[in-house]
């Protein structure tokens, strides 16, 4: 039978099979039952056999079982143990297969195997007879990570970069892995005598802590959301990698730079914001159109002063027995004139005046920063990068605000 046939017939096992306890002889890892890993592990087994690289196979079939427990893997573990011999020479190899073979036959007594396992360890034990007492089974660690530059090291001992596989006593251990730029991680874990336990961990880097300066009352964004008002009370954590940070305030011009921080850096940045050309017209409008108001009310002022006089001259000659002289009469007459003036003049002005302070008051109120336009995320990409901060100033006359834009 070739070893492909071995292989499917090894995973009808697998699924058809009842899962069997334990038994006293089993030094793999406890059974956690996952049909999705073990179906995967088993995939994985077969092409490492059927390209003939053992350790691989022997890695994958012992996991098949440990999130299986059924008895296919542990025949195919014999399986691969036994060629593993053959090309090595290795007699650990080949009591491991008798062992695997014999947790075979106990798991599935009547298995579709049970034939072929029992011929080859009838023929691997009468070549183990002179070989005296068996070795000790070999537990193993295998630490992996995908932090770059991660380092282990298990119950205190030296570090070593990863990735790594110590034989390591059955039991507890403790396993600490470490990176420059990230949080590390401390493990506890459980090694049954003979097993090999697979531990992957993936560090969380470190934040980069980013202090932002700028106007009093001005608010500060990141990626388009809006994170608090200056002065902040804290600097700003952000993931490593390219960012956008905006710093907007009503009558500014818009102010924003891109950064792009590394693990665990620390900057600084102030935001300086210009006036716009909208708050300086609002501004001019206002002025212009409060003063056109206070004139218009001087006029008014001085016109009722007139009114006044041409009012006395005219009391005076419809009241008077003898009448009023010609320069009298002229008088008021010339008062009565520069009152209409005046009335039309501060009410020229007024009206005018009231206009452009309204148009001022507007454009001051309209003068606000572009935020949902002009800040957002900037595309991926960037990650890990040392590039060091460049300003970039965007500037615009209907706009008022600030911005930074940076990449982490």
């Amino acid at each position: 039978m070739t070893c492909a046939a071995a292989l499917i017939f090894g995973w009808l096992a697998l699924v058809v099979a009842p899962a069997a306890p334990d038994g006293p002889t089993d030094p793999l890892p406890q059974v956690e039952h996952d049909e999705a890993r073990a179906r995967a592990a088993w995939e994985a087994g077969a092409v490492a056999f059927a390209a003939g690289d053992m350790h691989e196979a022997i890695k994958q079939f012992e996991l098949t079982f440990r999130y299986s427990g059924r008895p296919g893997p542990m025949f195919s573990l014999g399986q691969a143990h036994r060629h593993l011999w053959e090309q090595t020479k290795d007699d650990r190899q080949r009591r491991l297969a008798v062992v695997r073979y014999q947790r075979y036959l106990e798991l599935d007594a009547q298995g579709r195997r049970k034939l072929e396992a029992e011929r080859w360890i009838t023929e691997l034990q009468d070549e183990l007879e002179d070989l005296g007492e068996p070795p000790p089974l070999f537990t193993r660690l295998g630490i992996t990570s995908p932090t770059p530059g991660a380092t282990a090291s298990i119950d205190g001992g030296p570090t070593a970069a990863l990735p790594i596989t110590p034989d390591v006593a059955p039991g507890r251990h403790v396993v600490e892995v470490s990176a420059a730029g990230f949080h590390g991680e401390r493990r506890e874990v459980a090694l049954p005598e003979g097993s090999t336990l697979p531990l992957m961990v993936e560090l969380v880097p470190i934040d980069a802590q980013l202090s932002v300066r700028g106007p009093v009352g001005a608010e500060v964004y990141v990626d388009g959301q809006r994170v608090g008002s200056l002065p902040l009370r804290a600097a700003v954590a952000l993931a490593p990698g390219r960012h956008q940070l905006g710093v907007a305030q009503r009558g500014r011009t818009l102010f924003v730079r891109e950064l792009e921080l590394d693990r665990a850096e620390r900057d600084q940045l102030e935001a300086r914001l210009e006036t716009t050309g909208q708050r300086k017209v609002a501004l001019a409008a206002v002025v212009v159109g409060a003063s056109a108001s206070a004139a218009a009310v001087v006029l008014m002022a001085l016109a009722l002063d007139q009114q006044r006089r041409a009012r006395e001259v005219h009391d005076e000659l419809t009241t008077s027995d003898s009448g009023i002289t010609l320069d009298r009469y002229r008088d008021g007459a010339q008062a009565a004139q520069r009152r209409d003036a005046l009335r039309a003049g501060a009410l020229a002005t007024g009206i005018t005046g009231l206009a452009v302070l309204a148009t001022g008051v507007l454009l001051w109120i309209t003068d606000r920063p572009a935020v949902g336009s002009q800040l957002q995320r900037p595309p991926a990409g960037g990650r890990g990068k040392s590039t060091r901060v460049q300003p970039t100033l965007a500037v615009s006359t209907s706009f008022a605000g600030a911005g930074v834009l940076g990449r982490f």
